[in-house]
């Protein structure tokens, strides 16, 4: 039977220590969670930085925050891909808000903006888009749309895309 914890906090951090798994770094097992029975503890580098939490209740506490506040997620997802490709970033969440299409609709397909199931991201998912890819995330250069319509955009002009849909009409396509 696995121990409970009922510990100092201090012997419960420096015992995680001990039982960090090499296959899963940052992942450590052995001790049950009070809330939900898990035995899979991960350093939180969301909320408090240095927190173990259990594995499960993390990824429901991430689950949740980003249904609660779907533009807080896309400005977090936005200011990763900014830094990591090196792209100026100077908006805020409220910047986001004031975007995202009052009628919760994609302005490109008209269908709902919606995530999937457990926060997972589908074609109907609200996506942060450059408008032109050539600036940064700055106000003025983002749209909240779909991710269907923000991959058919990629990288393309609208001269590029208006000569994809001559050839497809072209081709007899609807």
């Amino acid at each position: 039977m696995r121990e409970r914890l009922s510990w100092p906090r201090t012997y419960f951090v420096r015992r995680l220590h001990e039982l960090v798994n090499p296959r899963k770094p940052g992942v450590v097992r052995g001790i049950n969670c009070r809330r939900c029975g898990g035995d899979e503890w991960k350093k939180d580098r969301h909320k408090d930085k240095d927190k173990w939490r259990c594995r499960r209740c993390l990824w429901d506490y991430l689950t949740r925050s980003r249904k609660a506040n779907p533009a807080r997620s896309l400005w977090r997802s936005a200011k990763w891909r900014a830094r990591s490709g090196g792209v100026p970033f100077t908006i805020s969440v409220d910047d986001i808000k004031a975007v995202w299409p009052k009628s919760g609709t994609c302005p490109v397909f008209g269908v709902r903006l919606l995530r999937g199931q457990d926060g997972g991201s589908t074609a109907d998912s609200p996506t942060l888009d450059r408008i032109n890819n050539n600036w940064g995330y700055e106000i003025g250069n983002i749209a909240v749309i779909s991710m269907k319509a923000n991959r058919a955009k990629g990288e393309h002009s609208a001269s590029d895309i208006m000569k994809l849909a001559k050839w497809m009409k072209k081709q007899g396509l609807k």
